[in-house]
């Protein structure tokens, strides 16, 4: 679990900083994701979040999860990783 909690937030902090959040709405799922991890594993809204559309497969960001737990209340191990794949897919999609 650590391993996966670590793992994402390496890659959204490296895409953080390319801008990439805006780009989709997996992106900017993933971003939300590490910022619950950032808030001791619980997902935290400021006034006005979400601001965009934040979706990956069935799983949506939205004020209604404020409170639980990214992982793994909210996602499984096997998702997590179906997350990271989709956000390398994406990537190499980018022009």
């Amino acid at each position: 679990a650590v391993f996966l909690m670590a793992t994402v937030s390496l890659v959204a902090d490296a895409l953080s900083r390319h801008s990439y959040f805006t780009k989709t709405p997996e992106l900017e799922f993933l971003r939300h994701v590490r910022n619950g991890i950032s808030h001791g594993n619980r997902f935290y809204f400021k006034r006005g979040e979400p601001k965009r559309p934040a979706q990956f497969r069935k799983f949506i960001i939205s004020l209604a999860i404020q409170g639980k737990r990214p992982f793994w209340e909210f996602m499984s191990p096997g998702d997590v990783l179906d997350l990271l794949d989709e956000v390398e897919t994406q990537l190499r999609a980018l022009p």
